[in-house]
């Protein structure tokens, strides 16, 4: 027998024997019969066979929440047996204080409209556990944990389902229905329980071989057993207290796994989320709901809102499963919503055929499949890329970027680094993990999708990338064979770098030769050959400028800078000696440096530069000389001389300046030049070049 409609709603409980009119819908029995909000009734009559049963005697029938022994909830149960058979009939009759019958007829259905909305709160917030719980089921990689979280979410949703559709109704439910219904949500609110307490002792790891899941399990099953057949009552509460008792053997085990967490950042990050959400949620339960229950106090807050707050137990998992991978539940969860939205959207569509077309169900079936079918797949599709599938990374928008990053690096070394970078930003990877040091093929999934290992340019290392999208996504293996190409592409380039660089050096070479046979063996004649020791002289000095041109063709020397700078000073003293001026120097090396043959000949001829402009310019005081090794191995470089009254202010328009801008350049170096205020009104030259250690 289907459950009568009847359009009126009762207050929450019955009291002094009544029960009081809260509202009613329009359209309705209760109003067609002239019923309204605030009228007291104290019984109910069948309108067939004129049986009459009053209110008084059932105040526990609507206040579940105050049962505390199962003399009360047998009295509950009861209850809705001698109330139910006067259902019977074609009408139903309400009596008021006054004595006055109100008629209802029970040949109406249920309009949607009028279904309450805490029924249908109830069955969404079952609906959203199942279909966390059935797609873990179904989807993820099998482990104990993720069956127990499975089982543990399936017998919530089955909780929230049945006390839904039983409070859903104040007298109207068939005995054996709500028997059924209550069987069902005690078991599955003792099996969401224990089964939640056991998949704490799974995850993130078992903590031991000792198979508590299966003692949790079925110490859950036994206290149904003793509730349902009344074997004996629980201490406090024979229906809050086996719930309870699992609440510092949870906070237990909790801290036996935040403790095996400790040195993995990843297994702690996601106990912490999960703590986080399962506590966080069940205190507010038992604080709130079970403990006033334990009592004797009517809960704080309503029993819907207690099932609230254990539905966000698993949507909070949901969510923090999307940022720390616990069963890569990102894909299950879309996957389920898609897999049971396809089922609904056919069922909704028959049903609406049959109702509204009047057409058979041989005939509403295909054509609803027909029907949803064209509606569901491109939604479907959408909802995958949306959601689902990765974000996937595009080789074309890419190549630009690889071009650009390493079309300039010639070190080898810089070369892995800057590919490990690039990778990187690809990937929006949170980090860069340990390099590898075998010689890894091909690019290789590791930790679940968390991380993704990529061999490097040189084939020396591999690059271990973690997080995918700053941890919200993981790794997939076409990822792994973009990376590859990625590979590929970046050695072509190398290959191609090595290329011209042998082939540079070829010409280097050619050119290093051919200047030191020629020219160098023509210098070197005409210093043996000529009479005059001035030309002689000349042919010397061209001979060495010539050396060391051709030392920075090579580029393949090194000079140890403390003993180049003495060098140095050697050859400026000697020409303020033949000038005549006075020179100082001062020197201070906090830290070794050492200079490639291109640093070494750039930095002589621009110290020469500076002296030649200062003997040029400066008046007989001379000029002085500071450097500078700093720790960080900065070189620092300060020239100064006083300038000759006679000479024009203006020391920036000739070429000597911009050579030394030119060859700073070219060594990573900066030049700060400026004009000072000196004694006696003159003006002070005073120039500060900078090279860093190279990066």
């Amino acid at each position: 027998m289907k459950i009568p409609y009847l359009g009126v709603h009762f207050a929450d409980k019955i009291e002094n024997g009544f029960l009081v009119v809260k509202t009613i819908d329009a359209g309705s029995p209760a109003e067609t019969a002239g019923m309204t909000v605030g009228q007291k009734h104290v019984a109910m009559i069948n309108w067939t066979t004129n049986e009459r049963v009053p209110f008084t005697g059932y105040e526990a029938l609507k206040g579940r929440t105050k049962l505390h022994s199962y003399e009360m909830a047998n009295k509950y149960i009861a209850s809705k047996q001698n109330f139910w058979h006067l259902f019977e009939g074609k009408k139903i009759a309400f009596e008021d204080q006054a004595g006055e019958k109100f008629v209802l007829d029970l040949g109406h259905s249920r309009p949607w409209r009028t279904v309450d909305w805490r029924v249908i709160l109830a069955v969404s917030q079952s609906l959203i556990v199942l279909l966390i719980g059935l797609g873990i089921w179904s989807f993820a990689p099998r482990s104990m944990a993720v069956r127990l979280l499975a089982f543990s979410g399936i017998s919530l949703s089955i909780n929230m389902l049945t006390g839904g559709v039983t409070h859903s109704v104040e007298f109207q439910t068939a005995p054996e229905s709500y028997k059924f219904h209550y069987i069902l949500n005690t078991c599955g609110g003792l099996m969401f329980v224990y089964g939640l307490i056991a998949f704490l002792w799974h995850f993130p790891s078992r903590i031991n071989r000792f198979p508590f899941a299966f003692c949790a399990l079925t110490f859950g099953f036994f206290a149904f057993c003793v509730q349902y057949f009344q074997w004996f009552e629980f201490p406090g509460h024979p229906f809050q207290t086996p719930n309870l008792i699992t609440l510092p053997i949870a906070a237990i085990i909790s801290a036996v796994q935040w403790r095996r967490t400790r040195n993995n950042p990843i297994d702690r990050a996601s106990m912490m989320w999960v703590m986080m959400t399962i506590f966080g949620f069940t205190t507010i339960v038992v604080l709130l709901y079970s403990i006033p229950i334990l009592l004797r106090f009517p809960p704080i807050i309503s029993p819907l809102f207690a099932t609230v707050s254990l539905t966000l137990i698993y949507i909070g998992i949901a969510l923090g499963t999307l940022k720390y991978r616990l069963f890569d539940i990102h894909r299950i969860w879309w996957k389920a919503v898609t897999w049971l939205a396809g089922g609904f959207m056919v069922l909704l569509t028959d049903i609406g055929l049959v109702s509204f077309m009047n057409l058979e169900q041989r005939s509403a079936l295909p054509l609803a499949l027909l029907l949803a079918g064209w509606l569901y797949f491109p939604i479907r599709q959408a909802i995958m890329r949306l959601f689902v599938e990765d974000r996937e990374v595009q080789m074309t928008d890419n190549i630009p970027i690889l071009i650009d990053t390493f079309s300039q690096v010639q070190d080898a070394g810089e070369f892995d680094g800057r590919f490990a970078a690039f990778l990187k930003n690809v990937f929006k990877a949170s980090e860069i993990g340990e390099l590898g040091r075998d010689n890894l093929r091909v690019s290789t999934i590791e930790q679940n999708g968390l991380a993704l290992r990529v061999p490097n340019i040189s084939n020396s290392s591999s690059v271990l990338l973690v997080g995918k999208t700053n941890g919200r996504q993981i790794f997939s293996p076409r990822d792994a064979v973009t990376a590859d190409s990625f590979v590929r592409l970046a050695r072509n380039m190398d290959d191609a770098r090595k290329r011209e660089l042998a082939t540079l050096k070829r010409d280097r070479e050619r050119i290093v030769r051919d200047l030191h046979d020629d020219v160098g063996g023509r210098l070197l004649s005409l210093i043996y050959q000529s009479g005059d020791e001035k030309t002689a002289e000349q042919a010397r000095d061209a001979l060495g400028a010539l050396k060391e041109s051709l030392i920075v063709v090579e580029d393949a020397e090194t000079v140890e800078f403390s003993l180049a700078w003495q060098k140095i000073i050697s050859e400026v003293k000697t020409r303020y000696k033949v000038a005549k001026k006075k020179f100082s120097q001062t020197s201070n090396f906090e830290s070794e440096r050492v200079l490639s043959a291109r640093e070494f000949v750039n930095f002589k001829r621009i110290v020469q530069e500076l002296i030649s402009n200062s003997l040029k310019y400066s008046d007989k005081s001379g000029s002085t000389l500071s450097l500078e090794v700093d720790s960080d191995a900065t070189i620092i470089l300060r020239c100064q001389n006083r300038v000759s009254s006679t000479k024009c202010d203006d020391f920036t328009g000739g070429r000597g300046l911009p050579n030394i801008r030119k060859r700073l350049e070219e060594i990573g170096g900066t030049i700060d030049v400026s004009l000072i205020a000196g004694t006696k009104g003159k003006k002070v030259f005073d120039a500060i070049v900078t090279i860093p250690i190279a990066n």
